[in-house]
């Protein structure tokens, strides 16, 4: 991918599916350099800096002669949209988002996660959670819990929502592992954390797990920690086709770091972290996910739940209230 976001320019007959294709894509953080009809579609857009072209024609007979001229001058790819939106909210609805999706960074790849978090105006907020009367705050040199986070397409607004909803003196230590290229690592950190009680910062060696912070992974090497939750140099790339690698650093957190452990997946493309989750479980490590039905993309989470490891599936926000009532009951256990 490249290092700003795809463009896309999209054709639409009818100006609300016009809308909503935009919409939709500018939410994930695509680029939108032209959203209009075929009739205004002049020969100068041709020239323009667009990653793709994505059509949705009614009556692909009435504009024959604009399919024709993008098929000969454009030398980027033409993507036909596949039929009417179902109704918002349904069911139906948001698996053609998903579609859609999937089809679009087929072709030009994922956006920056980053880009569209700031993009995105903050939802209504909902007031922070209150902690449990039973969790106390924590010395800064005390590590107690360490929730591990992975992400993927649509992941960073729902794990956004889910730390906004956390409240000051949450007793644990996260680290996030998002799919993402390198130069949006640094922008990621910036807006994760805007609104909510916890400080973000990439995890580079010397940097450490504690309470309030989210460190999250690197794409340039992979992780290794002290039994303490410093960051560890190992000079060596993530396994495998992704960076980072979900089902390494998974691995690698819940084996090094002695605190307990637990695991969340939220929205995603792919099967990155399922198979790290069976060994995680069978350690006693509670697994959860992020509701489907509440995924940009739950291609990651529908491989994790497959693997009947997943305990606990809900929407982000209710993700946090979980925790907090997690926390507490271990906390009178341990006492």
């Amino acid at each position: 991918m490249r290092a700003i976001n795809p463009r896309i320019g999209i054709i639409a007959e009818q100006h609300l599916k016009g809308h909503l294709l935009a919409t939709t894509l500018r939410e994930q953080g695509y680029d939108i350099a032209f959203n209009g009809s075929p009739g205004r579609l002049l020969e100068a857009w041709w020239e323009q800096d667009i990653d793709l072209w994505l059509v949705d024609l009614h009556d692909v007979s009435v504009w024959q002669n604009i399919l024709d001229a993008l098929c000969d001058k454009v030398t980027v790819p033409v993507l036909y949209s596949d039929g009417p939106a179902p109704t918002q909210g349904s069911i139906e609805h948001k698996r053609w988002v998903r579609r859609l999706l999937m089809k679009v960074s087929d072709f030009v790849g994922l956006p920056n996660p980053a880009a569209a978090l700031a993009a995105q105006a903050d939802p209504v907020a909902l007031s922070p959670l209150t902690l449990p009367a039973s969790l106390k705050p924590t010395r800064p040199d005390v590590l107690t819990h360490v929730w591990s986070l992975g992400a993927s397409l649509g992941g960073p607004a729902a794990v956004k929502l889910f730390l906004d909803r956390l409240p000051q003196d949450t007793p644990v230590a996260f680290l996030l592992i998002q799919h993402i290229d390198a130069p949006f690592v640094e922008s990621l950190a910036s807006v994760l954390c805007r609104n909510s009680h916890f400080e973000c910062e990439v995890a580079q060696p010397g940097a450490k797990l504690r309470h309030g912070k989210v460190l999250i992974a690197p794409t340039e090497q992979a992780l290794d920690f002290s039994a303490d939750g410093e960051v560890l140099a190992t000079n060596k790339p993530w396994r495998g086709p992704y960076a980072p690698n979900i089902n390494q650093a998974f691995s690698t957190v819940c084996g090094k770091v002695k605190a307990e452990h637990g695991i969340i997946m939220f929205s995603g493309m792919g099967d990155d972290g399922a198979q790290a989750v069976s060994e995680l479980a069978n350690q006693g490590i509670p697994i959860w996910a992020q509701s489907p039905q509440t995924c940009a993309m739950s291609s990651q989470v529908d491989e994790v739940i497959k693997t009947g490891c997943v305990s606990l599936e809900a929407a982000p926000e209710y993700l946090a209230s979980h925790l907090l009532e997690h926390l507490a009951r271990q906390n009178n256990i341990n006492h």
